[in-house]
């Protein structure tokens, strides 16, 4: 049915250019066009004031298959050995039981919060209370999160899979390997030892024009326009 469906579609609209990638694999349909998922830049606004210990954030659904975070916590606890002025914060709605376990094996309890399920505005407000945000997943597409963070102005630290590359930037954060806990680590020094080089202002300025809604929404009347005059196949 799926490729049915993009067989007799005018246009399709992955909202990555890594996806696209992987449906002309499957011969999905010929015509594509990318529209990047969107962001409401009214509610993700930008950081708050910064305070000591730096602060790390992680908001996913906390399915390790595919989120990895007992990873992110194995990294976090060797970061711990050389680096006490830090701490993480992991907001998610998935199976967070065996990973609160873990960080209690680990010893990093003290510096580890955990937290359930949060509304929309209750995770901008906590990315606004956080200085960076830290994805290790060992596959994504194009995740929202990101972009909400970047409205923040935060600086990510994610994997390069997927769309993800298509999202980070030297001036907004950095890509690590998949499951690679020691990039993980020197990242996280790195960003933390070079923070001040990272611009809150200008990582959600371009966040803004990539991802608002009025900008997607541009995108998308441009492309019915086209679609419309298009001649009739």
């Amino acid at each position: 049915m799926s490729s049915l469906a993009y067989k007799h579609a005018a246009c399709a609209c992955p909202v990555s250019h890594s996806l696209q990638g992987a449906l002309q694999s499957l011969s999905f349909g010929n015509h594509y066009e990318v529209v990047p998922n969107v962001v409401d830049t009214t509610i993700f606004t930008s950081k708050k004031e910064r305070e000591v210990p730096f602060r790390f954030i992680h908001i996913s659904t906390l399915y390790d298959d595919h989120k990895n975070v007992s990873g992110l916590l194995r990294s976090f606890a060797a970061l711990l050995t050389h680096r006490k002025d830090v701490s993480l914060s992991i907001i998610g709605d998935g199976p967070a039981a065996a990973h609160i376990a873990h960080a209690k094996e680990l010893g990093i309890s003290n510096a580890v919060d955990f937290h359930g399920e949060k509304t929309i505005e209750e995770i901008a407000d906590a990315m606004q209370q956080h200085d960076a945000f830290v994805l290790f997943s060992n596959y994504e597409n194009l995740p929202c999160v990101i972009i909400e963070a970047h409205a923040c102005g935060l600086p990510v630290i994610a994997t390069e899979v997927g769309g993800i590359p298509e999202q980070i930037h030297p001036k907004n954060g950095l890509l690590i390997k998949a499951k690679n806990e020691e990039q993980l680590r020197e990242a996280m020094i790195s960003l933390m030892d070079n923070y001040n080089d990272y611009n809150a202002e200008l990582i959600r300025n371009e966040a803004i024009s990539r991802y608002s809604y009025q900008e997607v929404g541009k995108q998308f009347t441009t492309l019915y326009q086209k679609l419309i005059k298009a001649p009739t196949p």
